[in-house]
């Protein structure tokens, strides 16, 4: 039975997951999909020398693809060629399962098109989701120091490429990268990351997918806003404590969109950790002797792919004011436009490798300026 806060970011996961694939799947009328099976060889990186006996050997995985492309009348399947959309399920065995067990997602993703030709594509793909793991840390597991929870956030990136056999039957194969992390709201939490080879064949039912021009011509307007958003998130502090400690981040930025692909943004922004307040709280150095020393302020700058109304941002930033050791931060997740004002955000917070917490928070838009760009 996972903690409170766990329970929080699965709501908030399998939300994300059910309006991703609602998003995906109904903003197209064709009805030709795609069905595969793939099979997958690979390995876990060993991120410190210290776990490397613990994660030798094989890891394999077995996945079932449904997916069509996406050729309706939106302007993002334009702009990004038809890309296609579908969902995954994916089976784990993790080398050395005695002690690190199985894995499973059920997952909706994104098959960007790099290139294009008659017989070859190449694609890349990306997915995020809920992931379970059957082997956590615990009193009967203590040599699993990678994973401290069943539930975990759940990504999937894989460069791939799909080999045309006929007009019905095609060979799938990539090489990628697959994700498991509860984002340190229960410790340990290295996270488990496997890299691996898959090799697979997909069928073609009913019809070709055909394109559908938008309803009115694209026209890329460039527009900036300012941007406040407001996260919560839960930290551990001590691997196998159940207790956690609530983190706050306010900030605002200032973005530009140009209606095509990558939104770009600036700004600052205000951290409190009360998992630092309490590791620094005694230190003879640090010594911080209250909450209000504990605040970091930052400023930061990134930018966001964006898919119609989702975006994946990519942040890195800097403390300007920190009393505990950390310098630099970092941030990628999902944002979902509500509305014209509402933004929906789940995000996870880093520090390079480390795992500081997921962020589960809203944001607020104001519009400042629209430019037309030339054709």
């Amino acid at each position: 039975m996972f903690d409170i806060s766990m329970k929080r970011a699965c709501i908030f996961l399998t939300g994300v997951q059910i309006m991703v694939s609602s998003f995906s799947f109904s903003q197209n009328n064709n009805s030709g999909f795609y069905f595969s099976i793939n099979a997958h060889d690979g390995m876990i990186l060993a991120q410190h020398n210290y776990i490397r006996d613990m994660v030798g050997g094989n890891s394999t995985a077995i996945e079932v693809n449904f997916s069509r492309p996406v050729c309706g009348k939106k302007i993002w399947h334009c702009i990004y060629h038809c890309p296609e959309v579908g969902v995954t399920f994916v089976g784990v065995q993790f080398a050395n399962p005695a002690v690190l067990g199985n894995g499973f997602s059920f997952y909706p993703f994104i098959n960007f098109n790099i290139a294009q030709g008659k017989i070859i594509a190449l694609k890349f793909k990306v997915g995020t989701s809920l992931g379970y793991v059957t082997k956590k840390y615990g009193e009967d597991n203590p040599t699993n120091i990678m994973i401290g929870s069943n539930m975990n956030g759940f990504v999937n990136l894989r460069l791939n490429a799909q080999i045309r056999l006929s007009e019905k039957w095609r060979i799938e194969t990539g090489i990628g990268m697959t994700h498991f992390s509860n984002g340190a709201m229960k410790l340990p939490n290295l996270g488990i990351n496997m890299v691996s080879f898959n090799l697979g064949l997909g069928y073609h039912f009913g019809e070709n997918n055909k394109m559908q021009m938008p309803d009115t011509v694209i026209c890329r307007v460039r527009t900036f806003h300012v941007v406040t958003y407001a996260s919560v998130g839960w930290a551990a502090l001590t691997r196998g404590d159940s207790k956690k400690y609530t983190a706050g981040v306010v900030s605002i930025n200032y973005e530009t969109f140009n209606g095509k692909k990558i939104k770009w943004n600036a700004g600052a922004e205000v951290l409190y950790d009360g998992s630092l307040y309490e590791r620094y709280k005694s230190d003879t150095i640090i010594g911080l002797a209250n909450p209000v020393q504990n605040v970091q302020v930052g400023v930061k700058a990134g930018f966001a792919l964006v898919v119609g109304r989702l975006s994946m941002p990519v942040e890195m930033g800097y403390y300007a004011y920190s009393r505990v050791p950390y310098h630099f931060f970092h941030r990628i997740g999902l944002r979902y436009q509500i509305n014209d004002h509402f933004v929906a955000s789940l995000t996870l917070r880093t520090r390079w490798a480390h795992a500081d917490f997921f962020e589960f928070g809203f944001g607020y838009s104001i519009p400042v300026t629209r430019k037309k760009c030339k054709e």
